[in-house]
């Protein structure tokens, strides 16, 4: 069953993919690495001209088959790396699972509308995986950004990071939260609405804060979306003789502190988003998981007041861009 992860930066992927390509050691697999990165492209032999077509080309019929060949390496690459591990060791395995996963500004709108469809086609399956406490992503971001630090694996590693204080600009993190909700929302409808062209039971939606709270039991479901034995992928530390070295891999959680400890000027950002459901998370400490429904959680996509919709939240969509967007125009 293949599958393609779609997320944000800072919204538990990294710790959802590597846990999945530990349990399907030996029965599938799950590219820790981003496809769609630069480096990515690079070393599988892209040009410059080829990623700029596909990132910033207007022209979808330019840019379009450029993303359905990337698709199509990313699970050739799974295969191969499978092959290679474990032809030998046992030549009757059988992938039974291989994804991958894809940001969302990674790819553009009527892009993604093509890729729905392509999955529709392919019997690909897609994991919505958001984050409901925007405001604590884009105070991850920062940590990020300003630490150069994108994961830890111990926690001497997460140690440093925990000490850290931020001063941040509270109109830029307004700005980055209701870009992120407005994301959300848009890609939500183009796969779960009706009129998409998924198939019923082709989509999944899972928030960050599920997987943090119910760890094990929410890759167990994710297991299950895709037809696979979670008793048999239980990942071994050893499989057909060979080490899982994917259980390595998964990180684990930097911030244990509340929002308020983690930025020095919190009661500037505390009023900037004064009356959200963001602040009120944030005051429960970080992964607090609300157990809303999806609907519920879907209902929080919107801008934060005065703006009523994401109407000036949705252009230049892809990281190409990105640079272009000037967050100081959409302050109100």
């Amino acid at each position: 069953q293949k599958f393609i992860i779609l997320t944000s930066q800072r919204s538990g992927s990294t710790y959802l993919v590597s846990a999945l390509a530990s349990r399907l050691f030996g029965m599938g697999g799950a590219l820790v690495d981003e496809p769609f990165l630069r480096d990515q492209l690079e070393a599988v032999g892209w040009e410059e001209e080829e990623m700029a077509t596909m990132f910033a080309s207007p022209d979808l019929a330019k840019s379009w088959p450029l993303v359905r060949q990337r698709v199509k390496e990313a699970f050739s690459e799974i295969e191969r790396d499978f092959k290679r591990q474990f032809s030998r060791r046992a030549p009757d395995a059988r992938m039974q699972a291989a994804g991958f996963k894809l940001m969302m500004n990674q790819i553009s709108r009527p892009q993604f509308r093509e890729l729905v469809a392509y999955c529709a086609e392919e019997g690909i399956k897609i994991i919505q995986l958001v984050r409901i406490n925007g405001l604590e992503q884009v105070l991850s971001m920062e940590t990020m950004a300003r630490s150069g630090v994108y994961h830890v694996h111990s926690e001497d590693e997460a140690a440093g990071l925990r000490q850290a204080r931020l001063q941040l600009t509270p109109q830029h993190l307004w700005f980055g939260y209701n870009n992120l909700n407005c994301n959300h929302a848009w890609f939500y409808n183009a796969m779960a609405r009706a009129g998409s062209p998924l198939p019923r039971g082709a989509y999944k939606f899972l928030t960050y804060e599920e997987l943090v709270s119910r760890g094990k039991a929410a890759v167990d479901e994710v297991l299950d979306f895709l037809g696979v034995d979670q008793a048999l992928a239980e990942g071994a530390d050893k499989v057909f003789g060979k080490k899982n070295e994917a259980k390595e891999r998964v990180p684990l959680k930097i911030n244990s502190r509340r929002c308020s400890q983690r930025v020095a000027n919190w009661p500037a950002v505390a009023a900037q988003f004064e009356g959200s459901l963001a602040l009120e998370h944030c005051h429960h400490g970080p992964g607090y998981w609300p157990n809303l429904t999806e609907a519920e959680v879907v209902a929080t996509f919107k801008p934060l007041p005065p703006f009523e919709d994401c109407s000036r939240f949705l252009e230049c969509p892809t990281m190409y861009c990105a640079g272009k967007r000037n967050w100081e125009d959409k302050l109100p």
